[in-house]
């Protein structure tokens, strides 16, 4: 039997169960057909979302799961023809509904587009939907069971995704700003659900924004208002901002285009109202603003290239006209130059020093004269106005003759030129100029990175080419560096070689000329190992232009400048020093400072020696490394350096010049070719004194080496002063009496005024007058060497130290008369005890400020018991004999309270550590049992007592040490106890009996235990005295008390 009312169903089971029924066209629940409540009961029960439509208007009865899908009409839908709640979509939903109920046939789709009004707006909504037919018993269809799926977050998430991947592969693809605008603006304009509208404005110069795809009737350009500032400024990424200016009839967004902190732009979206506005959508136009602001500063960056390829191009063609022009004008002046050093040279009637120094000049001119070729050959090659002259030549026979030109400079260095390969089967077109300048370039360069080895030339012929190599033993390029190595300027840094000589542009130009050859060269190196130079040729003359080409050969020889390619021949390839003699100065005396000159240029060190070694010795070294060694070896008072050399430059000499403590104070100067102010502050951070421009002058030179080295030798001497100085103080604060004062105040000022003989005393006010030995001086005159303005201030502050002295002394004096008067006063009287024998003794140090502190005491208390107490106070002078007086007082009544040694010092250590002017010191507590023999003792930091028995054994009593009294206010002092025989005796002592500063406290107390012995045989009286004499004859600064007692029996 069926049931009449459907259950369960959560909310909706409730509320059709409770809804009125009657007023509708489905009648009262219990009259439905039973189609209509199983239907009904399957939607409640499932947790699809399902709705039934029944009867020809379509009546909802819906379960839980579907509430979200008709929004805000829920719960009011529930009972109501389908045609007033979806009235928005009905044209789309009636004839779903009418054709399942007419045929009988179900419908199902996928996505199935619907414009459903359910948050107060109508919105854009896809679902899955099935629509099944529900038969009644006649045989017709009473209603539909529709089960839904929404789909709208899937289909508009994918549709998305689209339009994104669109706008990046289309922008990917631009290469300026303007491109990107077109393709983002081309793509959206294709995702109309999503972007109705786009618009694309890029940041003008002056902070304006221009329309960069015109769309319409949005204006080319406008200012930003305050919606769209803050979105510019980051305040937020998506604005809505009205249809105005854009002529849109919706909403739209400003996205800000960004690179880092930088807006380039902004793109303006129209939204689509019929999709919700939160949420996925503004993710949606975040990632699509990231993707443009990527593309928009990928293309600026681009352009941003461009532009500087564009303007270094144009900056190269300047610099090219530049050289050309620069190089043009300086062959005039290198002509009048060349050509009277040239008439010199022939002039027979000058010597070989004057022929020596033309010939310097004359081929550092050339060399020149080279370097404005080099520059010309490259801005003619560069400009394409380089006119040659090919000829059919026997490369083979050609390439020998120039390779023979290096013979003779490379075996000077110990190195061999081989040649391999015989003829060619043809000639090779040559331009002969430009094929000497190729091969001299590159045997110049084997030869100069060559150390050890040869070098090997080879012609050999490969089908239709010719190929030359150029091999070496060398040091080798470093594979990093091989890419680089024929382009223009380039050098490879760290390199060793003979020199630094050249401007890096010699193997650009080769490939240069090479390929106006029609041919290429390659190179292949091992570091370590060595270099080939591979030069590949075609024959015949089809590559070349026609109209350059010669018919027949000519005879051909080296041209006048191909010296220049060799090093100069007084060049020592090893680095080692040469020296150059010094002549005297003027007046007579040698100079004694000595230069180092270190420069991979021969010619100009062969200058610098020449300008030098008239007023100096001068070492000369051909490189840093040399240099180093050179100067650890003899020690120069100056270097010069230049910056540029082979291996170890100037700056890195400098460095390490300044960080060996050997060369460190060593005067430096720097020559560079490079001006500027930053140069210099460059070579002088790094430790330089002086920094020299080249070119200079002769007199330029001696005048900054003279200044230099009378700055390092007043250096010197003011450094030598102060440590002279330093030691005087040392040595004069040090001395005890005024006679040892005076005596090192002689002994020091002979030596800061530089004159060992002189005869030094105390002049009026605080200066000294020093007098030279054999000549009379007075006055100012004797001040510090004639007057010397630095000697005065040394000498005067020497005197100052000695009237110091001598005034401290003085007080000293007074003080330790006082404190050895009340010291003395202070010591108690021995008493007299029978059965005991007890001998004090106190001497004053021969120190003045260290008496006042050692002091000793003997107290008789009840009975037959004594009590022995010595000590020694932090401090000295008469502030420590008034310390010791108030020590002395208060463990004398201590010492009658209580027999305990160690409890007596306890209180004693209260009481001064209670004071706020607290007091320290060491103390010995001893007492003593004349009758039994019983000794019991407390030590507060002080020497143990030295116990010498009857039978002749001496030995220390070490136990009960504690702290010094006065340094921790809960120290706990023990007692300790032993016993005497009679004729057993004790010596209580301070410590300036066993300190000395020539050994340590351990030894003095081993020399005053075997002291003991040997006075043993002594009575008590005289063993203690000859104690005493032990030290007046060894000597202490500190002074010294002694207390023996001998226990005589019963």
């Amino acid at each position: 039997m069926q049931k009449e009312t459907p259950s369960g169903g959560g909310e909706m089971g409730v509320r059709i169960r409770e809804h009125d029924w009657g007023t509708t066209p489905l009648g009262p629940m219990e009259q439905w057909p039973a189609p209509l409540r199983g239907a009904v009961d399957i939607a409640l029960s499932s947790g699809m979302q399902i709705v039934v439509f029944w009867g020809p208007e379509h009546i909802p009865l819906y379960n839980d799961a579907y509430i979200p899908t008709i929004g805000d009409k829920h719960p009011a839908a529930l009972g109501r023809p389908a045609v007033e709640n979806w009235r928005e979509t009905w044209d789309v939903l009636r004839p779903l509904l009418d054709g399942v109920r007419e045929t009988g046939e179900p419908f199902w789709a996928r996505d199935h587009p619907f414009l459903l009004e359910r948050h107060g707006f109508l919105e854009q909504t896809y679902f899955d939907v099935s629509y099944s037919p529900i038969w009644l018993d006649d045989g017709t269809v009473g209603g539909v069971l529709c089960l839904v799926s929404e789909t709208t977050g899937r289909v508009l998430a994918e549709r998305r995704l689209r339009t994104l991947s669109r706008v990046g592969v289309a922008a990917s693809g631009a290469v300026t700003r303007q491109e990107v605008a077109r393709a983002v603006v081309s793509v959206l304009g294709e995702a109309r659900d999503d972007v109705p509208f786009a618009l694309v404005y890029l940041m003008d110069d002056d902070g304006g924004l221009r329309l960069a795809v015109p769309h319409g009737t949005a204006p080319a350009r406008i200012r930003a208002n305050d919606d769209l500032r803050r979105s510019m400024t980051g305040a937020g990424n998506v604005t809505e901002l009205s249809g105005e200016p854009f002529g849109a009839s919706g909403p739209a967004v400003a996205l800000s285009l960004t690179s880092g902190a930088r807006v380039l732009g902004v793109l303006v979206c129209g939204t689509n109202p019929m999709l919700q506005a939160r949420g996925p959508y503004e993710e949606f136009f975040e990632v699509l603003t990231a993707g443009a602001s990527r593309a928009l500063s990928a293309a600026e960056a681009h352009e941003h290239e461009r532009r500087r390829a564009r303007e270094l191009a144009e900056l190269d063609d300047a610099k090219t006209a530049f050289f050309a022009n620069i190089s043009h004008e300086l062959r005039t002046p290198l002509a009048l130059i060349l050509g009277p050093l040239q008439e010199l040279l022939d002039d027979p009637s000058l010597g070989s020093e004057q022929h020596a120094v033309l010939r310097t000049a004359r081929r550092n001119a050339m060399r020149l004269l080279t370097l404005v070729n080099d520059v010309l050959d490259f801005t003619s090659v560069d400009s394409g106005r380089t006119r040659a002259r090919y000829q059919p030549t026997d490369l083979a026979a050609q390439t020998a003759e120039l390779a023979g030109v290096f013979r003779s400079s490379m075996e000077s260095v110990g190195l061999t030129l081989r040649m391999e390969g015989g003829p060619l089967p043809e000639p090779v077109h040559l331009d002969r100029h430009m094929w000497e300048r190729i091969v001299f370039n590159l045997l110049s360069n084997a030869l100069r990175h060559t150390f050890a080895g040869g070098v090997t030339v080879g012609v050999r012929s490969d089908d239709d080419h010719a190929v030359v190599t150029v091999s070496d033993t060398g040091v080798g390029i470093p594979d990093h560096e091989i890419p680089n190595l024929f382009e223009r300027f380039h050098r490879v840094s760290g390199s060793p070689s003979r020199s630094l000589e050249g401007t890096g542009i010699g193997l650009a130009l080769a490939r240069e000329l090479i390929a106006l050859h029609g041919g290429r060269i390659e190179a292949d190196s091992r570091l370590g190992e060595g270099t080939t130079f591979t030069i590949t040729l075609p024959y015949g003359s089809a590559h070349l232009p026609q109209d350059q080409l010669a018919a027949a050969a000519t005879p051909y020889g080296t041209g006048p400048g191909e010296g220049l390619w060799l090093p100069v021949p007084e060049e020592r390839a090893d680095g080692k020093a040469t020296d150059g003699t010094a002549a005297e100065h003027s007046a007579g005396r040698p100079a004694v400072e000595r230069i180092l000159v270190a420069d991979d240029n021969a010619d100009l060190r062969e200058y610098l020696v020449r300008l030098l070694s008239p007023h100096w010795p001068v070492t000369a070294v051909a490189d840093g490394a040399a240099a180093l060694n050179a100067a650890r070896e003899q020690n120069p008072d100056l270097v010069i350096a230049d910056v540029m050399m082979p291996g170890m430059d100037g700056l890195e000499l400098v460095r390490r010049l300044r960080a060996d403590p050997g060369t460190r104070s060593v005067s430096i100067m720097l020559l560079s070719a490079r001006a500027g102010k930053e140069e210099s502050l460059t070579g002088l951070t790094a430790g330089a004194d002086e920094y020299l421009v080249k070119p200079f002058s002769a007199r330029e030179l001696l005048t900054r080496v003279r200044g230099v080295l009378r700055l390092a030798a007043a250096r010197s001497r003011h450094n030598r002063q102060l440590r002279e100085l330093t030691e005087a103080a040392l040595a004069i604060n040090g001395a005890s009496s005024a006679p040892e004062v005076l005596t090192l105040t002689e002994k020091y000022g002979r030596l800061l005024a530089d004159s060992p003989g002189a005869r030094v005393t105390l002049a009026s006010g605080d200066g000294l007058r020093v007098e030279p030995p054999n000549a009379t001086v007075s006055g100012d005159e004797a001040r510090g060497d004639g007057g010397d303005g630095g000697d005065d201030t040394v000498l005067r502050q020497l005197a100052q130290l000695t009237a110091a002295r001598l005034e401290n002394l003085k007080q000293l004096e007074v003080e330790h008369r006082i404190a050895t008067t009340l010291q003395l006063a202070l010591l108690p009287e021995v008493p007299r005890i029978s059965g005991a024998e007890i001998v004090g003794r106190y001497r004053p140090g021969n120190d003045e400020s260290s008496v006042g502190g050692d002091w000793y005491d003997v107290i008789r208390v009840s009975g037959d018991e004594v009590v022995l107490v010595i000590g020694d106070i932090v401090g000295k002078g008469v502030k420590a004999a008034a310390t010791m007086g108030r020590m002395r007082n208060a463990l004398r009544a201590y010492a009658l309270e209580d027999p305990d040694p160690g409890r007596t010092l306890g209180r004693l250590n209260r009481m001064t550590t209670g004071r706020y002017d607290r007091m320290h010191g060491t103390v010995l507590c001893v007492r003593l049992s004349l009758s039994t023999g019983r000794l019991q003792y407390s030590s507060a930091g002080h020497p143990p007592i030295l116990i010498c028995r009857a039978d002749g054994e001496v030995d220390y009593l070490g136990s009960a040490l504690a702290p010094l009294v006065g340094a921790l206010p809960s120290t706990v002092f023990s007692t300790a106890e032993t016993r005497l025989e009679p004729g057993d005796r004790l010596l209580l002592y301070t410590d300036g009996i066993v300190e000395r500063r020539s050994a340590d406290i351990l030894a003095g107390m081993a020399r005053l235990r075997s002291e003991m012995v040997k006075a043993a045989g002594l009575d008590l009286d005289s063993q203690l005295e000859a104690l005493l004499a032990l030290v007046g004859d060894e000597g202490t600064r500190d002074d010294v008390a002694l207390l023996g007692f001998t226990l005589a029996g019963v």
